[in-house]
């Protein structure tokens, strides 16, 4: 897979999967993006009416797009990739952040969503992607590049927290659903 995208055995993969428009907050992503190590290698893989967002970043750093890609294909660029961002603005519960829990990868995102700390606590959070992508510099980068304690222990953790609470596709919709719709009142009068 990473000699079909010319990337380099040794290089560092950051991956995005996700819609780009505004509640997946793509100027989050290009922030990221702009502001961590520059020998990464990313891949993005979504489509959306915030795309130019991101063409606007593809002269400047090594990033595979790819418009679309079938989800039964997905698991092997988790598979290949070093480390994966989400920046969802509603919550850090979903299907892209799942899937990565799934396939044992560091997550780097932003803490969001009402009763999200289950989750959040799995994953490499911070309060806003200025500081997350200071952390992702000054502690993470070497940490992935030397598959150091910290990213095996939060290996470890997901791995456990997979056996103990990840539900089925549709029970976790079902749940996703009821908490979206409670949100959803809580603005309401």
């Amino acid at each position: 897979m990473r000699k079909s995208l010319n990337i380099p055995d040794n290089a560092i993969v950051g991956l995005f999967i996700n819609r780009l428009h505004y509640f997946k907050d793509i100027d989050s992503l290009v922030y990221f993006i702009n502001h961590t190590q520059s020998d990464i290698h990313w891949i993005i893989i979504g489509d959306g009416n915030e795309r130019k967002k991101i063409d606007n970043i593809l002269m400047k750093k090594t990033i595979h797009y790819l418009k679309s890609v079938k989800h039964e294909e997905l698991d092997c660029f988790y598979q290949i990739a070093d480390f994966f961002v989400n920046f969802n603005i509603l919550s850090t519960k979903n299907n892209p952040n799942f899937e990565a829990l799934k396939n044992h990868l560091p997550i780097f995102t932003v803490r969001r969503g009402y009763g999200c700390d289950d989750i959040n606590n799995l994953l490499i959070c911070e309060d806003n992607v200025e500081t997350l992508s200071k952390v992702f510099n000054e502690k993470y980068y070497y940490e992935i590049i030397n598959k150091g304690d910290q990213i095996k222990d939060m290996i470890n953790r997901m791995k456990t927290w997979e056996m103990e609470k990840l539900v089925s596709w549709e029970e976790r919709n079902e749940n996703e659903y009821k908490y979206l719709i409670n949100r959803l009142k809580c603005g309401k009068k």
